[in-house]
């Protein structure tokens, strides 16, 4: 355990000492810019003159991570060697993923295994040489009711360092709230054939002192393994898209289930793509938008596209709908937004773009709030209208805001502001 005297408000004191300008003897680092709640991971070990040497390890609240050594006797500067447990680049409260395996000549060698903490414990539970899919989706529920979860691993070719063989990858935004895995074949560092993306969602019932339990306790807590999509590489090692896809929205989360399915054609969407959305708690799989991307070099978007908000969740389910050319939107957009106890699409602002297609916001406009929702407990319906001149605000503006209690009032100005011309 490092001492309270370390710790200074939310930052955590760096502490070691340099010799001729250069870090020597032992160090207690933080392995990011800030230390807070969500991320408090430190790094010990030793220096020789700025050199990491010998043994290093990680700590993550009370949670020794062991680490590894770094070679003393190579000349090249901080050279992992042996075996190494490493933290995930993006390693927090939320995110807690190491990765166990071995270096030779600070290349990743053989297999290497994935693990996500959850419990109190990283547990080790599935062997890559599983191929079995039904076995998998049991080790998974089996592995939730005793609280730990390995998400994945694969083989590293020892002699260019590549990954080879059968990975299971974590999701680019891997989370608790977003428990997503890609399952398939590389070869030469390149994906090839068949790739599965799977998804743990976590439902949670009973109190919100119970629900603040669940990562220690997982009480009131249902598990449901889905296959959510995926799709083909080509043989040829290239790591090319082929055919048909289904791919995760680049938002994807347990609260915002979108995937987005059609086709490619070299590593290129082409034709029509429709997205879908999964209710989190019910499980019904709606088609809500979707367009047509331009066959060609390029993914352009071209004619009339439906599309999810960059906020869109269970409680902020707002759509856009309009025109594309060339890529860039031109003409009338409306904004829809569902509310969570309607289950209906009901239009609630929009514009125009530039007929031109420089994609530029002319005339009236009337746009929601970054983060516009409402549920049964608390709500944020907040919208803003005024003119944009080639996409900038000008002349008065104004905010209005609707009571949930009182919607059939509608929207009420509480604000003006003003824009130069």
């Amino acid at each position: 355990m490092f001492s309270s005297s370390y710790i200074t408000g939310d930052f955590f004191e760096q502490n070691g000492f340099y010799q001729n300008g250069r870090k020597a003897g032992i160090w207690n680092e933080v392995v990011y810019k800030y230390f807070f709640d969500e991320i408090q991971l430190v790094k010990t070990g030793v220096y020789q003159q700025d050199k990491k040497v010998g043994r290093w390890k990680y700590q993550y609240e009370n949670v020794k991570i062991n680490g590894g050594y770094y070679d003393s006797k190579d000349e090249r500067q901080n050279m992992k060697i042996g075996k190494w447990v490493d933290v995930d680049d993006e390693f927090q409260k939320k995110k807690q993923v190491i990765y166990n395996g071995e270096y030779k000549f600070g290349k990743k060698v053989g297999v290497w295994d994935i693990l996500f903490r959850i419990g109190q414990n990283y547990s080790l539970f599935f062997k890559n040489e599983q191929d079995d899919r039904f076995k998998l989706m049991q080790n998974i529920l089996l592995i939730v009711h005793l609280y730990h979860i390995i998400r994945g691993g694969g083989l590293y070719n020892e002699d260019n360092g590549l990954k080879n063989g059968r990975w299971i990858d974590l999701y680019e935004r891997f989370s608790f709230y977003s428990q997503v895995t890609y399952i398939g074949q590389y070869k030469n560092g390149k994906k090839v054939g068949r790739w599965d993306t799977w998804f743990i969602l976590i439902r949670i019932n009973g109190s919100a002192q119970e629900n603040k339990l669940m990562q220690k306790y997982f009480i009131n807590a249902i598990f449901c393994v889905n296959v959510s999509g995926g799709g083909l590489y080509d043989e040829g090692g290239e790591g090319i898209k082929i055919g048909q896809w289904i791919e995760l929205d680049e938002r994807f989360s347990s609260s915002s289930q979108l995937t987005h399915v059609g086709q490619y054609e070299n590593g290129k969407k082409i034709g029509r793509w429709q997205i879908w959305y999964q209710n989190h708690s019910t499980g019904i799989n709606s088609l809500i938008g979707g367009g047509k991307y331009k066959k060609g070099n390029e993914c352009i978007k071209i004619g009339k596209w439906i599309e999810p908000d960059e906020f869109f969740k269970w409680d902020s389910q707002i759509i856009h709908c309009g025109k594309y050319r060339n890529g860039l939107k031109v003409g009338r957009w409306d904004i829809f937004y569902n509310y969570w106890d309607q289950n209906q699409f009901v239009k609630i602002g929009g514009g125009l773009y530039d007929e031109n297609g420089h994609g530029l916001k002319f005339g009236q406009w009337t746009e929601l709030c970054k983060h516009f929702f409402g549920n049964c407990n608390l709500q944020n319906y907040r919208i803003f209208k005024g003119v944009y001149m080639y996409n900038k605000k000008i002349g008065v503006w104004v905010e209005m805001v609707r009571e949930k209690e009182k919607m059939q009032e509608g929207f009420k100005i509480v604000k003006e502001q003003q824009y130069d011309d």
